[in-house]
């Protein structure tokens, strides 16, 4: 991996939790995954232009940031619960680089 590349990788790690918490706290995202079929992915990325914040929105535009979200059966030790909606946060570039949400 180049330096380049390692570089984007720490953005996407640093950033990867204020994109779960603005969508996981967002009533419009919270509502069109609940209502989105399951693994159906959503782009964020710096043409993303409804229900965010502009920090850090702004980060992501800067940096060419693509992250994609989706409503998942499978969850992380930590949120299984029958009562939560997991969301699954992930790297459009790095896929290894995931979070959850439950909802």
């Amino acid at each position: 991996m180049t330096k380049q590349e390692r570089q984007r990788q720490k953005l996407y790690k640093e950033w990867i939790d204020s994109i779960v918490l603005d969508i996981s706290l967002s009533e419009h995202w919270r509502s069109l995954l609940s209502s989105s079929n399951y693994y159906q992915k959503f782009l964020i990325d710096s043409s993303s232009k409804f229900y965010f914040p502009d920090y850090p929105m702004s980060v992501v535009r800067e940096h060419n940031l693509q992250f994609y979200v989706s409503k998942v059966i499978e969850a992380p030790p930590n949120l299984a619960d029958d009562d939560c909606i997991i969301f699954k946060f992930e790297s459009a570039e790095f896929p290894e680089i995931i979070d959850y949400s439950g909802n």
